[in-house]
Formats: structure tokens, C-alpha cells, sequence
């Protein structure tokens, strides 16, 4: 969260439980496609799932790439940026 001062950011500060918030959305997301692992779905699927989690904000929280990344790589199958 950053706090502003007089107009000009000042400070920012992470809330603490924000690690659980993320389970949630996890969670909630393997409800909304059909309860399984996130490693199941395929390319356009796992897309879907980045999508859904970039438009709440997984990836504000302290290691939300590194905990979605995991979430949806498969055995075997490097997760990578290109």
C-alpha cells in the first residue's frame, strides 16, 4: 500500500495476510474452471487464469508470480516469461 504525503508518495507499506488473499483467489479461480488443477488446463485456459488473477491483483502481492507460476506449471514443464 502506498501512502502519500502532501500529494507525493511517501511510504509503502505491505499489509500482512496478504499471502492468505492469495490462496483465496487461487482457490476461487480453480472453482470457476471446474474444481481441478490449474495444471491441467491448457495454453489458452492457463491464459484465461493470468488474466482473471491480473484483474484482482494477485500480482501486487509479494511472490504472486512466483505462487501463480507454480500454480499452474506442469510436472516436467519449465515455467518461463518468453
Amino acid at each position: 500500500m502506498l501512502l502519500n504525503w502532501e500529494g507525493e508518495a511517501a511510504v509503502a507499506v505491505r499489509l500482512p495476510g496478504l499471502e492468505s488473499a492469495l490462496d483465496r483467489l487461487l482457490a476461487d479461480v480453480r472453482r470457476q474452471f471446474g474444481g481441478g488443477e490449474l495444471t491441467a488446463l491448457d495454453r489458452a485456459g492457463k491464459q484465461r487464469v493470468v488474466a482473471l488473477l491480473e484483474e484482482r491483483g494477485a500480482f501486487t502481492v509479494r511472490h504472486g508470480v512466483e505462487t501463480v507460476a507454480a500454480a499452474l506449471a506442469s510436472a516436467g514443464s519449465p515455467c518461463t516469461t518468453t
